[in-house]
């Protein structure tokens, strides 16, 4: 995963303070090298001439590629891999307004990143996230989440089925 970096400078009215943003950019599934994450993309330009119209002094760019499979493993990975540069930035950049701006799993990548962080909830003002299937885990059964899928699905069909004759022999008494 790798990271770059893009600033634009411009001058406000004298009379503004100084307003500088952070924006870390995050494609989505399948989608390494997004052109609307590049420097100079029309995106970026238009959300620069933006902010400037907004009194912004700075408006500094990071991306982050990830492998952008549509894999709970992919996504774990790149989670941790932005949370780490989104520290450093932080970290870097104190006094900045930082934001983040995911599309597609991008934004379970964000929203995951910042979540497991409190300096980071603390810190992060806010996610954009475009066109995200937001994602929500559940497991009933630690033991079940150890095995592969097909034995678990096996595993179920049994645990069903048992059930079924458990049920039938719970009814069968009032026939005999």
């Amino acid at each position: 995963m790798s990271g770059t970096v893009c600033e634009t400078r411009v001058k406000p009215p004298a009379s503004l303070t100084d307003v500088s943003f952070v924006i870390t950019l995050v494609h989505g599934t399948w989608a390494p090298g997004a052109p609307w994450t590049k420097c100079n993309s029309p995106f970026r330009k238009q959300l620069r001439e933006e902010l400037k119209n907004q009194h912004s002094t700075s408006v500094k760019f990071f991306r982050i590629d990830w492998g952008g499979r549509n894999t709970h493993q992919d996504r774990r990975k790149a989670r941790i891999c932005l949370r780490k540069q989104l520290l450093r930035q932080c970290s870097e950049r104190p006094n900045a307004r930082h934001y983040i701006v995911a599309h597609s799993h991008g934004g379970n990548v964000a929203l995951r990143a910042v979540c497991h962080s409190p300096r980071l909830r603390r810190e992060i003002k806010g996610i954009v996230a475009i066109a995200t299937p937001f994602l929500s885990f559940s497991q009933t059964n630690f033991l079940l989440a150890l095995l592969p899928p097909t034995l678990k699905e096996a595993f179920n069909m049994v645990l069903s089925f048992c059930g079924a004759v458990f049920g039938l022999m719970l009814g069968l008494p009032k026939y005999l």
